[in-house]
């Protein structure tokens, strides 16, 4: 079986090489804030529903502590969580299928750029995502021997999963309906689920009533998420609005698919045209027909497929309509990687019906592509990390409005060079740096003479650029660079005197 996963480990490396994705300075800026916290020694008692995520926070403080605290050690876990999947995933479908069938859901799930770009950005999805994953492999060990232990296992990975994250109870509801149907072992076996699950849980409970008097103090917290400025609102927050079913709150997320047509049909373009999943989701739709039109695939491997379509449709209905998330590619990771081992099967059957040549054109054609949208992805954060190191190439103090920088400024040691100033102050006469997409604002405010700092392109850009049109790859990949101007002193200005 290692032999089986290395390609698609390697796979996974080279994308993540590849990828340019990391620290957003967004909900990840509460991630360390959390993991700090905990380092520094003190019982911390997180204030919003990041800071309580603990199986997350704690692998970033405990990164931290091994590694140092820098971006590389804040986003190992959800690395490791990544190569983890895939490895589950090679065990997993070698079980149920083949070997050839095991290989191709290991590339795809390398390969599909949501997994690799939200491995190395600091968001727990990946992490929610190992945990489901491994409590369902273990539940499928559990239903190949019967035995209780696995299934006190797959009850306590769940466990973890759901500390992460609620979000995961697509999970729970599967294994209900299996518990419902009585798939393959006795109702007791799934019983045994419970007695995993409970103690993770109930140790949560006991911390919340000991630092907060309430065992119920994060689901308190959850239910106040929703009063978080966010930009992805219109309005920026949904004062009064809760899940579940409630379709003011769903028309309110600020869309995110690429076509806009309705927020009931956005998520399912969004399926086929977003570049988090090139050409996944077309590829598992035609895979699940081809399956379960043929009368001679093998009845555990066609239970199995049923199983992976039943769980991306739970997690796709409960994400929209129960939640009430914005549906944003991050939060179908799951239903994501059910479409990978669809379509491996999909492949899988093509090798078989009609040879190897057509199945690994296929599968060469989808690899390549996710390759192309990885590699295409700008850096959101490009002109910050810009200024930490032109921090750290200039002597003397300089002025930015550039926040999300100051992790990046503390990793090389510079946060005491740069003053970072807040929205709407005028910025002190000397140095000033800001994103070239905020030049026009700050001209607007009569803060002029702005001029590149030097950076040399990556490899990535000066690639693109010799692929594309130079016109096209700028509308493709705008870039956002760091800017400077030199700001005068006011005070000192001469003034005019007046004239009689």
């Amino acid at each position: 079986m290692p032999l089986l996963a290395l390609p698609a480990l390697l796979l996974a490396l080279a994308l993540l090489m590849l990828a340019q994705a990391g620290y957003t300075g967004e909900d990840d800026a509460h991630y360390l804030f959390a993991a700090d916290a905990w380092r520094s020694g003190q019982w911390f008692l997180g204030v919003n529903h990041w800071h309580l995520r603990h199986p997350h926070v704690l692998a970033i403080a405990a990164s931290f502590t091994l590694f140092g605290r820098n971006e590389g050690a804040m986003i190992l876990p959800t690395v490791v969580a990544f190569l983890g999947v895939i490895t589950l995933t090679v065990w997993l479908v070698r079980r149920v299928a083949d070997d050839w069938t095991a290989v191709f859901a290991g590339l795809l799930v390398a390969a599909t750029p949501a997994f690799v770009l939200y491995a190395k950005i600091p968001y727990p999805d990946v992490g929610e995502l190992f945990y489901g994953v491994l409590s369902f492999a273990l539940l499928w060990k559990g239903l190949e021997t019967s035995r209780y232990r696995w299934f006190v296992l797959s009850g306590l990975a769940m466990a973890f999963a759901w500390l992460i994250r609620p979000s995961c109870a697509p999970f729970i509801l599967l294994y209900g309906l299996l518990f419902l149907i009585g798939y393959r072992v006795p109702r007791s076996r799934y019983l045994a689920m419970g007695i995993g699950f409970a103690p993770p849980i109930l140790a949560e409970w006991l911390y919340y009533y000991l630092r907060a008097g309430d065992p119920f103090y994060r689901f308190a917290v959850d239910m106040h998420s929703l009063e978080i400025p966010t930009a992805h609102m219109m309005g920026g927050v949904a004062h009064g609005l809760r899940p579940p079913f409630n379709a003011e709150l769903m028309a309110k997320w600020v869309p995110n698919s690429m076509v806009d047509v309705h927020w009931l049909v956005n998520p399912y373009i969004d399926f086929l045209t977003s570049p988090s999943f090139g050409l996944l989701y077309s590829a598992a739709i035609i895979a699940a027909f081809l399956l379960l039109r043929d009368r001679r695939l093998q009845p555990e491997i066609r239970q199995f497929a049923w199983i992976m379509i039943a769980l991306a449709l739970l997690w796709i209905f409960v994400t929209i309509y129960v939640l009430n998330l914005r549906p944003q590619p991050r939060y179908f990771l799951p239903a994501t990687w059910c479409a990978c081992i669809l379509a491996a099967m999909g492949l899988r059957h093509v090798l078989r019906e009609k040879g190897r040549l057509p199945a690994f054109a296929l599968l060469a054609i989808l690899i390549v592509s996710d390759a192309a949208l990885v590699s295409a992805r700008k850096d959101p954060m490009e002109a910050e990390r810009q200024l930490a190191a032109f921090a750290a190439s200039r002597d003397g103090p300089m002025t930015s409005d550039l926040g999300k920088a100051r992790f990046f400024l503390e990793q090389r040691g510079m946060a005491g060079r740069v003053t970072i100033i807040g929205e709407g102050l005028r910025p002190p006469a000397g140095l000033f740096l800001t994103s070239s997409d905020q030049v026009e604002s700050w001209s607007e405010k009569g803060v002029s003479g702005f001029r590149p700092v030097s950076a040399r392109p990556s490899w990535l850009d000066r690639f693109w650029a010799v692929v594309v049109p130079q016109k096209v790859y700028g509308k493709l990949r705008p870039r956002r660079d760091l800017m400077l101007a030199e700001v005068p002193d006011v005070s000192s200005a001469p003034r005019s005197s007046p004239t009689g």
